[in-house]
């Protein structure tokens, strides 16, 4: 053993050692995010840091986990010691608690069920107040996705959802690593069973490879994300609704086709019905779609859109883009896709959207050139993450101008 644990048996040193009463497997697991079996598996290390800083792990059956201290001098200077290396290392860090705390209440939304501000302050073992503190932040993180958040006079604490719109944040900030191989994470096993995973992903895989449907490895992780999440909020009878247009424009789809064999694979794998939701994977489905197929009015959509956005970045900046293939032929399919998802209201999380912001900002304002454009021709709502990926596209074309401009001093 070293001076001090680290990474997850700190965690749940700490957390046992904060705790007023016994802790369970389970409530530990959700805190370091593994699976209860796992936190059986790591107290094993736990009991001998214990044991040898003075203390002894207290197990009892269907109770939980405590502590019981025979030498305080000793472990208060173990413990003093941890807390101080725990800090250093950012296992305790305000990041971390944030993360924490909005994984709990996206959990909470995903199975309707409510959560308590005191309850939640308990399991952090810090006090209200400094909860409340988070709250600014999380509301924040929360509004980029049209979510509010909530706590009534009892201190239950909810999030007031459209169902698209929470389904799209649970998607983006719960489960966007997910591994769906069928070995997810620990912390994703506790909510998808492992037959789960690979049923559902084997059933998208060969509903698409029957039709000869082309999705990217990013599209088909995200439609088993999202079908995956269609299951729990089956469990509270929670479905999108959709017009009577959109009804019909995805029943014409080659999508809907898929959507439906979708379903009914599901109904005979998992035995869960899931009809209602054949839409809402259409949807998903069309989004994709739209990067590879050919659309002749789309086409001509976008080139239209393209060509008034390289004018106005040429009339406002006298930047002229419009010789530049490369970037029209991208935006175009770009836009494209784009258009489908921001009317469907399928949003792409940009992992580097702050880092496009800081060091491309005149691409940035490019691209938010072309927003307004789209938004105003369009009649759809753009957002930051659209905005940072045409500002990637406006980025490289700023550079290839830049190596133009070498060549020609060159020669």
């Amino acid at each position: 053993m070293g001076d001090f644990p680290k990474g997850r048996i700190a965690k749940l040193i700490l957390s046992l050692a904060d705790a007023r009463s016994a802790l369970t497997a389970k409530t530990l697991s959700t805190y370091v995010e593994a699976s209860p079996h796992t936190v059986r598996n790591d107290m094993r290390e736990v009991r001998d840091w214990v044991k040898t800083n003075g203390g002894t792990l207290i197990v009892k059956p269907r109770v939980g986990y405590s502590l019981a201290i025979e030498d305080s001098e000793t472990w208060q200077s173990f413990l003093q010691g941890l807390r101080g290396h725990a800090r250093r290392s950012g296992n305790t860090s305000q990041k971390e608690r944030m993360k924490y705390i909005l994984t709990k209440v996206l959990l909470a939304a995903l199975h309707q069920t409510s959560m308590n501000q005191w309850d939640l302050a308990e399991e952090l073992y810090i006090g209200l107040t400094t909860l409340k503190s988070y709250w600014k932040e999380m509301e924040a993180s929360l509004e980029a996705y049209g979510l509010q958040l909530k706590a009534d006079r009892s201190g239950k604490v909810r999030i007031e959802v459209g169902e698209e719109k929470i389904r799209k944040a649970i998607a983006d900030m719960l489960f966007a690593n997910l591994e769906i191989s069928g070995s997810g994470g620990e912390f994703y096993d506790n909510v998808f069973s492992k037959r789960e995973i690979v049923s559902v992903r084997i059933i998208v895989l060969d509903c698409v490879m029957q039709y000869n449907f082309p999705l990217s490895d990013v599209a088909f992780q995200s439609i088993v994300i999202h079908i995956l999440i269609i299951l729990r909020r089956a469990e509270a009878k929670a479905t999108v609704e959709y017009s009577a247009e959109e009804i019909e424009f995805l029943q014409s789809t080659a999508s809907f086709r898929i959507a439906q064999d979708i379903v009914a694979s599901m109904r005979r794998e998992l035995g869960v019905d899931i009809g209602n939701e054949v839409y809402y994977i259409a949807q998903h489905l069309v989004a994709s779609e739209r990067l590879f197929a050919k659309d002749e009015t789309l086409e001509n959509e976008t080139k239209h859109l393209v060509a008034v956005i390289l004018e106005k970045i040429n009339d406002e900046y006298h930047v002229d883009f419009q010789k530049d293939n490369t970037l029209v032929t991208g935006l175009q399919i770009h836009i494209g896709a784009a258009l489908h998802r921001l009317r469907f209201n399928i949003g792409v999380r940009n992992e580097i959207l702050q880092a496009i912001k800081k060091d491309f900002p005149l691409a940035f304002e490019f691209a938010v050139i072309a927003s307004q454009i789209i938004e105003s021709r369009e009649s759809i709502k753009t957002n930051e993450n659209e905005i940072g990926f045409l500002a990637v596209h406006f980025g490289a074309a700023m550079e290839r101008m830049k190596m133009q401009k070498k060549s020609c001093v060159l020669v």
